[in-house]
């Protein structure tokens, strides 16, 4: 999404159990910021999925993202009440998936050509796409469409998909 001058905007955040470092998707990406919602366990399903909840008559997986991000990893399992939920396209499916976050998410504007820098060595470089400076702090940009591709790899226990149309 670019805003009326033409640049590009991100929506910054930390997560829970990774507070020390700022992530970021594509604030087109962002479906809704949500108080916590109710999630109900889904056996067999990855450590990093904390289960399954309705938002908006659609089933999604709720993910640990601090937990499928860490390497080597492990079960975080950190709560929050807050939820982003995120709607983004990954070859031609659309996914819908929420994880929490801490308080505080803040929309950055920020230019086509950022400076990189180097990306956290404890998180899974397969779910970054890259770690850039805006205003001489890093930034981790996630990428969920990786992300949903290890969710559906492992989705038989979560069943079908509901976010696709009949």
């Amino acid at each position: 999404m670019r805003a009326e001058h033409g640049l590009p905007q991100l929506l910054s955040f930390t997560l829970p159990g990774l507070s020390d470092t700022k992530f970021a998707i594509p604030l087109l990406e962002v479906a809704e910021i949500v108080k916590a919602l109710p999630v109900t366990s889904v056996p067999f399903a990855p450590f990093y999925v904390q289960g399954i909840s309705e938002w908006k008559d659609h089933i999604i997986p709720i993910i640990d993202l601090a937990a499928a991000l860490c390497q080597p990893p492990f079960p975080l399992i950190y709560t929050s009440p807050y939820y982003l939920v995120a709607r983004f396209a990954s070859d031609t499916t659309l996914h819908t998936l929420a994880y929490p976050i801490q308080s505080g998410a803040s929309a950055l504007l920020v230019p086509d050509q950022l400076p990189l820098a180097p990306s956290p060595l404890n998180l899974s470089p397969g779910l970054i796409h890259a770690t850039v400076l805006v205003n001489q702090e890093p930034i981790v940009l996630i990428n969920l469409a990786e992300l949903a591709n290890s969710v559906m790899a492992a989705r038989a226990p979560l069943g079908p998909d509901s976010n696709s149309p009949p």
